[in-house]
């Protein structure tokens, strides 16, 4: 709706129903813009989300069947502008999570319970260059931190907490039906818990490690670089388009923890599974569209 002019209210309202724990959620959520000056919008949103526990928490047998659902209240706000051929924007978010299902600390009572919190916050700026319609480019870059806490305890970091994040996409038509296109990222490494040090358990006749505080160390950062080539034919009156994809053309295993000598001494980053680069893909939303060797759209 657009109570006046140059502002642009959206208002919604989403209800879900979980069967595993009969629990019904009815959530709002609306978003504002408001132009300001010509190319320069403002735009604020927030919103309530639920989700339901995975399969198999709330059974009986396994799980515990008086499981809520999570709930997350999410907040942002940010300013677009353009100039020119280009979008520039920048945005700062915060979301606060409850509910959030953890080990119980009760021996004789249920494994799992809504026993924690969480919370996500930080920033993003992004940009697009979208000019004869020839060439076109997408970057953003996020700093985040995304932390949980469990029982009222302390708060640490998620398992798969990322600080930046910085994706750069771009794409030009070649002519006679060829495009070209590619996307590069670099991520920061997941967050891991260290190795304090060590101690020898004579009944084993092994070391064992003494770990320090959890995920208070991190991987190193990891690169991709997936390149696409695409040959388009206009065949009686339809359009049809094949592709080749290129994923992980620096064909690099990003480094997932560390590997340790016999007595937790010496260590080494450990290499991940490897991405191998694919002659021909299959249909995948991961570049710049969905196109498959058939009709285009």
């Amino acid at each position: 709706m657009n109570p006046v002019e140059r502002l642009q209210l959206v208002l919604g309202l989403r209800a879900d129903h979980y069967g595993d724990t009969g629990d019904t959620t009815v959530l709002p959520r609306a978003n504002v813009r408001l132009q300001v000056a010509r190319g320069t919008t403002l735009k604020a949103g927030a919103g309530m989300f639920s989700q339901g526990p995975e399969p198999g928490e709330a059974a009986k047998s396994i799980g515990n069947p008086d499981l809520e659902p999570i709930r997350a209240v999410h907040y942002g706000a940010g300013v677009e502008q353009k100039v020119g051929a280009f979008t520039l924007g920048s945005e700062g978010f915060y979301k606060h999570i409850t509910n959030t299902i953890v080990n119980s600390l009760e021996a004789d009572g249920p494994g799992i319970v809504n026993g924690g919190e969480g919370r996500i916050y930080g920033m993003e700026l992004s940009g697009r260059y979208q000019g004869d319609g020839r060439v076109f480019a997408i970057g953003s870059y996020t700093l985040s931190r995304s932390e949980r806490n469990d029982h009222g305890k302390e708060w640490r970091l998620y398992d798969f907490d990322q600080t930046h994040n910085l994706s750069l996409t771009s794409g030009v038509k070649l002519g006679n039906g060829w495009d070209l296109g590619a996307t590069a990222r670099l991520v920061s490494g997941s967050p891991s818990t260290p190795v304090a040090g060590s101690f020898y358990n004579a009944d084993l006749d092994i070391y064992q490690p003494v770990y320090g505080k959890v995920n208070t160390s991190r991987d190193p950062f990891t690169r991709r670089i997936d390149v696409r080539v695409e040959k388009g034919w206009k065949v009686r009156g339809r359009n049809l388009a094949a592709y080749v994809d290129v994923q992980n053309a620096l064909n690099e295993r990003p480094p997932e923890g560390r590997n340790y000598n016999y007595d937790y001494t010496r260590s080494s980053p450990s290499p991940g599974l490897r991405s191998s680069p694919a002659s021909v893909s299959a249909p995948s939303s991961d570049l710049l569209s969905t196109f498959a060797f058939g009709e285009r759209t």
